[in-house]
């Protein structure tokens, strides 16, 4: 979604793929993505409905 300084604790790699995979097919907003990550990474995905 975008970089982190190193060190930067990140968020699992699903969390960012799967949602990453749902933009391009057109099933999520980006910033619905963006926003459900940033809120909470850990229930991002239960969030945008995404398995």
């Amino acid at each position: 979604m975008e970089p982190r300084p190193q060190g930067w604790p990140t968020a699992q790699p699903e969390t960012e793929s799967k949602p990453r995979a749902a933009i391009c097919s057109g099933r999520v907003q980006l910033c619905d993505a963006q926003q459900a990550i940033a809120t909470d990474w850990a229930t991002a995905l239960t969030k945008l409905k995404i398995k």
